[in-house]
């Protein structure tokens, strides 16, 4: 099923965060591979998986509009992708672009669109994310593998413990580790 029919699916299990971390390194992978892919969008994800599944598994599609960029210093130009999921710049086509920088921003729509899909209220690790990927500024938008790096040291409050024993010092630990990291 695409993403969005597994977010509205409510009897899917709850792994909202193994998901959103399997989007994050699957297109940190791409980028590592110099990739961009300039046409993230829900749409473009397949979940695989039942309601019974414990872990589902993610898959990103549609690689029609690809382009080898070998850093996020390789520019492109032309519009690409999706309007209301491609960074301005793109839609901007007139000047040149990163693609990387650009995925990174459609990034950051997707995991929006994650945290707009949690129960009104919801804190999320991934809300000061969201925001600094879809910074209007190309340049300030982190790696992706600075942002995954930031994810697994950051506790998430819907994982459920299976061991209760530390979790206060790894608490701790996980809030000292995220405050050394500089992306």
């Amino acid at each position: 099923m695409t993403l969005t029919q597994c977010l509205e699916e409510k009897h899917f299990p709850l792994r909202r965060e193994s998901l959103r971390v399997q989007f994050l390194e699957g297109v940190a992978f791409l980028h590592k591979h110099g990739v961009a892919h300039l046409d993230l969008k829900p749409g473009n994800v397949l979940v695989h998986g039942s309601s019974s599944s414990l872990l589902p598994c993610l898959s990103i599609i549609d690689f029609g509009l690809l382009v080898i960029a070998e850093s996020e210093e390789t520019l492109v130009e032309g519009y690409c992708g999706t309007p209301s999921w491609a960074a301005l710049e793109v839609r901007e086509s007139a000047e040149k672009y990163s693609a990387i920088l650009a995925d990174r921003w459609s990034c950051g729509k997707v995991l929006k669109y994650f945290v707009d899909s949690l129960p009104i209220g919801s804190a999320s690790a991934f809300e000061p994310i969201c925001t600094r990927l879809l910074s209007s500024v190309p340049g300030e938008r982190p790696s992706l593998s600075a942002v995954l790096q930031v994810l697994r040291c950051t506790p998430d409050p819907y994982r459920v413990r299976a061991e209760k024993r530390g979790s206060e010092v790894d608490e701790a630990t996980a809030v000292r580790k995220r405050h050394r990291i500089v992306w």
